[in-house]
């Protein structure tokens, strides 16, 4: 009995990190790039109002970002957004004989994968405006393999919502030069509640990652930056995920100030060829 119990324990040990292995990109290179972590205090180009009372230009997360130029603030006002628009958009087979999506897929079809999606613009604000970030509740129900992507979204900024139930992820950021997340709670993904992936400038902060099915936080593939950090994660809370954190090529990235409980594993950075850098 003692030699199964373990074996077992030995096994379930293993589980996390085959998880942490299972997650593939499409080729991207991820240099020092030009550019600096969004200041939340900007001045938008343009605001757009998203609400579900009937009282706003729109209903859906989706058409305000269609609509948006670049420097937008979009405001989403309480409530659940199930993106029914989105939801709706078929799937599609990837583009690339490797399995993964190409930007160009991304571009032309931004809802077969992604119930919400900012896909080349720039400067874009998503702010929740309720009191905390539970009060914008935006909800995939598993339906699409992300909830909220941005590709290729230089200067994006995510802050006072909460993201659901993701088929793959939660929020998801590729490519990108400038990205801020503040206030966001993203919860029950399959694999990660947050994924950020070859990109730099970024900054996490007061997040709440929980639920995951692989790394709650996932900082990827992230530039070399010698003498300076491309991603930093301050003041989030990540717990009952398979990993805390994980983090497969995370160079140059500060981690401090956070609380990672409860987790099968605390924390987990690895190397794979591949991965940039």
């Amino acid at each position: 009995m003692r030699r199964a119990l373990i074996a077992l324990s030995s096994i379930l040990m293993l589980l996390p990190w085959q998880a942490a292995l299972a997650h593939k990109e499409r080729p991207t290179e991820s240099p020092p790039r030009v550019g600096a972590v969004p200041d939340q205090n900007r001045v938008p180009t343009q605001t757009l109002d998203v609400c579900k009372t009937g009282e706003c230009p729109y209903e859906h997360i989706q058409a305000a970002v269609n609509d948006a130029s670049d420097g937008a603030l979009i405001r989403i006002w309480p409530g659940t957004y199930h993106e029914e628009p989105s939801r709706a958009v078929q799937d599609l087979p990837p583009d690339n004989e490797d399995g993964t999506y190409s930007y160009e897929f991304q571009l032309q079809n931004p809802n077969a994968q992604n119930l919400v999606a900012i896909v080349g613009k720039k400067d874009i604000t998503l702010r929740g405006m309720g009191e905390t970030p539970r009060d914008v509740v935006v909800d995939g129900a598993f339906k699409k393999h992300v909830v909220i992507r941005g590709d290729r979204s230089d200067g994006i900024i995510i802050e006072n919502l909460s993201v659901w139930h993701g088929h793959e992820h939660g929020i998801y950021i590729l490519d990108t030069s400038g990205l801020l997340i503040d206030r966001v709670h993203s919860g029950y993904s399959k694999d990660y509640p947050y994924l950020t992936f070859a990109n730099d400038h970024g900054l996490m902060k007061n997040c709440e990652a929980f639920g995951g099915g692989d790394g709650g936080i996932y900082p990827g593939g992230s530039a070399q930056t010698p003498g300076r950090f491309s991603m930093e994660i301050t003041g989030c809370r990540s717990y009952h995920n398979v990993l805390g954190y994980s983090g497969t090529q995370g160079n140059h990235v500060w981690v401090h100030d956070n609380e990672f409980f409860d987790n099968a594993v605390g924390l987990v950075s690895d190397s794979e060829t591949d991965h940039p850098n």
